[in-house]
């Protein structure tokens, strides 16, 4: 309940623009439990010039020497980009989600000809991307859709928790994926286990056709790029 009083707290003086460090201390919590609580919360241009200002002056100084005041740097650095990110990037237009799925596929689907067509990554986000841009740009429908989870073994008791977040994350029943995929465990230590969800392959079924087509559309992409300089 503290917690959650805290949290509370935190985004109201983080609203009022305060500084993720002011709040921690204030309330005497680490700037990193802050960060992340505030995290979703955009700045005013006034706020984010107030805080900048600050921050010079505080330099300027000499008191923002150290760790924990790097790391707060970075964190106002991160929070001015995306609050400049969002005031630059309204929507997308449908030929901009086009190229950025395309771009996309190129980096992280299958590509090779005799698989099936798919694209695989732990960032939800990308799974969501590429969900509307199959759906937008190639008209498939969603169920079509065939996820499956790969994951390491030892998250195996979490199997249920696991099915659950991506089924709320993507909006497709849980009928539709596949069987969960347990991966030998080997070596690696997960800090973040309780919060990992595995890699989302999300295969689409009858899909070669359009792959075809998606690969030559990134071929013919590359071929242009490397030779013509933007208009």
């Amino acid at each position: 309940m503290a917690k959650s009083l805290e949290r509370i707290e935190a985004c109201k003086l983080r609203k009022q623009g305060m500084s993720v460090k002011a709040i921690a201390k204030k309330l005497n919590v680490s700037s990193g439990s802050v960060s992340i609580w505030t995290r979703d919360i955009q700045l005013t241009s006034k706020q984010r010039n107030t805080l900048r200002s600050a921050q010079i002056a505080a330099g300027n100084k000499g008191r923002m020497m150290g760790t924990a005041t790097n790391r707060e740097k970075k964190m106002l650095r991160l929070q001015i980009a995306r609050s400049e990110a969002i005031e630059n990037i309204d929507r997308l237009s449908q030929n901009e989600l086009f190229y950025a799925g395309l771009g996309l596929y190129w980096g992280e689907g299958v590509k090779a000809n005799n698989s099936a067509m798919a694209i695989s990554n732990t960032d939800a986000r990308v799974i969501k991307v590429m969900m509307r841009w199959f759906t937008e740009c190639f008209g498939i429908e969603k169920d079509r859709f065939m996820p499956r989870v790969f994951i390491s073994d030892i998250h195996r008791d979490r199997e249920d928790v696991i099915f659950k977040y991506w089924v709320k994350t993507l909006g497709i029943p849980r009928e539709q994926f596949k069987k969960m995929i347990f991966l030998d465990k080997g070596k690696k230590i997960y800090e973040n286990r309780e919060v990992y969800y595995g890699v989302l392959a999300l295969r689409v079924a009858k899909g070669s056709d359009i792959k075809y087509k998606i690969l030559a559309l990134i071929d013919r992409v590359a071929e242009v790029a490397s030779k013509n300089k933007p208009v």
